[in-house]
């Protein structure tokens, strides 16, 4: 591949600012974000995420080696504007956040996602979009911005120093309505309050609908402006070749919750046995009792559930595990390995 001087300038300041070595043909760059899943997902176990991908496509492009280092992602933003580090993502670029912090400089977009506004079936019923929220009580996370279109919606809005602690409240009917990123907010529910997963809603429509885009930055200088120039080249040299949309798609399915199951008995299995790893034989397996009736979430169905047979006699499937994540009763919040023949769709 050939470098054109901007580059060649990125990687230059980079390894300057960032205080890396060069590693064979890549220089070790220092990146910060913090957990966002599922685009950006900081469990060892998981897909890094969509975004994450993105970024390290694009990186690795310009023949960079990014080192992830995970802080909160408000401090990243001002210890990026303050030029204390050289690079975080992902975050929308609003007016506020500019007149708060003008030293940041924003990278073309890494990807477009749904921003919308989440209710509690619980406390409201929004199934049908309200003329107006004006009389509504809005939470917002701190330091958290939402898109252009939410900022106005958002003035006066209670703050939460966590998105948990968000949704807690949201849960409690402390607040009416909060913004998050679609997705989002479908994985930390899953996450922290899967017993809530039935009753989180956002509203439908377009009037609450804020499709914005989200960018990596780094600090306003003649060294950040080499750097977003040759990264910005970098992602059109993925968009090219369709890259972006191939990892969107396989990393945003990745780990996703497969459907809504009720847990029962089976002929010849009058107890549901749960247990707390998939081999048999590991020594750190547990074993639990789960009531019938149970409701859960199928985080990985076991691969004998789509492979096919010779013979009707399915018995090794029946019995095979898949993982399951219960959301109501003693267990509730656990993930657990239960028999296949347990297992009812709802």
């Amino acid at each position: 591949m050939r470098f054109s001087s901007c580059v060649k300038s990125a990687l230059l300041c980079s390894a300057l600012l960032s205080g890396t070595a060069l590693a064979g043909p890549f220089t070790a760059v220092e990146v910060y974000t913090d957990a966002w899943p599922p685009y950006v997902n900081r469990k060892p176990d998981m897909e890094p995420g969509a975004i994450t991908r993105i970024v390290e496509l694009a990186l690795r492009n310009m023949r960079l080696d990014p080192q992830w280092q995970y802080v909160d992602f408000s401090l990243a933003y001002e210890m990026v504007n303050n030029n204390e580090i050289r690079l975080s993502f992902p975050y929308f670029e609003t007016a506020r956040r500019q007149q708060l912090y003008p030293d940041v400089r924003f990278s073309a977009p890494l990807m477009t996602v749904d921003n919308v506004l989440y209710y509690s079936r619980e406390h409201r019923d929004f199934s049908s979009p309200p003329d107006s929220i004006g009389d509504l009580r809005l939470g917002r996370v701190a330091e958290y911005a939402y898109g252009e279109k939410f900022e106005a919606w958002l003035v006066g809005a209670t703050e939460y120093q966590s998105e948990v602690l968000a949704l807690r409240a949201l849960f409690n009917g402390d607040i009416d309505l909060l913004p998050m990123t679609r997705l989002v907010g479908q994985a930390l529910v899953l996450e922290y309050f899967p017993w809530q997963y039935r009753s989180f809603r956002h509203i439908p429509g377009d009037a609450y609908l804020s499709q914005d885009t989200v960018h990596l930055v780094t600090h306003d200088d003649p060294q950040g402006e080499a750097f977003i120039k040759a990264f910005d080249e970098a992602l059109e040299k993925l968009a090219g070749v369709k890259k972006q949309d191939e990892v969107r798609e396989t990393s945003l399915d990745a780990g996703r919750s497969t459907g809504y199951v009720r847990l029962v008995v089976g002929e010849g299995h009058p107890v549901i046995i749960g247990q707390t790893q998939r081999q048999g034989e590991h020594p750190d397996n547990h074993y639990v009792m789960i009531p019938p009736g149970s409701r859960g979430l199928v985080l990985d169905w076991s691969e004998a559930v789509f492979k096919e047979f010779n013979s009707p006699k399915l018995y090794a499937a029946m019995v095979a595990l898949s993982k399951i994540r219960i959301v109501d009763g003693p267990h509730v919040g656990r993930e657990l390995y239960v028999k296949n023949l347990h297992i009812e769709i709802e």
